[in-house]
């Protein structure tokens, strides 16, 4: 139904899958005990730090779960490629995207580094493309259908950069926000 209950307990069940999925992740690439001291620094954070990161995150604990499923995916077809991971990754970046522009960034990222890995990641990269193109393409198709009204939406939502403002909240980071997340007092 739609309680307060069940409001809590969504973001709760995101959050759970996000635990599951960076520990699977790190325990594939590191080891147990990476894994394990991720999911106690996750599971009991500063304060400081978890209101700075669900403020970063704009409380989207589904942009997180895929984040770390889309981690894992690529975890996984490193350690032993094939097209049906490859496919299930770019599924998985294309309809992220709708979530998180971060999820963006790290599909990006491993589209470019996949071709240097040889040929035979390079045609993973062509199923992980068209995989991207199906999971993107709801969003295609919404935008056509309502004349691109999201489009216009987030170029007047988001303000140009200011590099003053940019450069003064980099310099504040080591003296308040660190601090700030490890409970420690302020030195500003």
């Amino acid at each position: 139904g739609s309680s307060y209950f069940s409001l809590k307990l969504s973001a709760l069940l995101f959050a759970l899958g996000s635990l599951i999925a960076g520990f699977l992740a790190l325990r594939l690439v590191r080891g147990c005990r990476n894994a394990l001291s991720f999911a106690l620094l996750l599971s009991f954070a500063p304060p400081g730090f978890i209101s700075l990161s669900l403020l970063a995150m704009g409380y989207h604990t589904e942009s997180a779960l895929f984040l770390a499923l889309f981690i894992y995916l690529l975890a996984r077809a490193e350690m032993s490629p094939s097209r049906w991971l490859a496919f299930s990754l770019g599924l998985l970046g294309g309809f992220s995207i709708w979530f998180s522009p971060l999820n963006s960034l790290a599909f990006f990222a491993a589209a470019l580094a996949w071709p240097s890995q040889g040929r035979r990641n390079c045609r993973n990269a062509l199923q992980a493309a068209s995989g991207f193109g199906i999971g993107f393409s709801p969003w295609i198709l919404h935008e056509l259908q309502t004349g691109g009204a999201a489009l216009a939406y987030l170029s007047a939502a988001i303000p140009a950069p200011d590099l003053r403002l940019i450069l003064r909240k980099l310099a504040l980071l080591p003296m308040r926000d660190l601090p700030l997340s490890l409970g420690l007092p302020q030195f500003y």
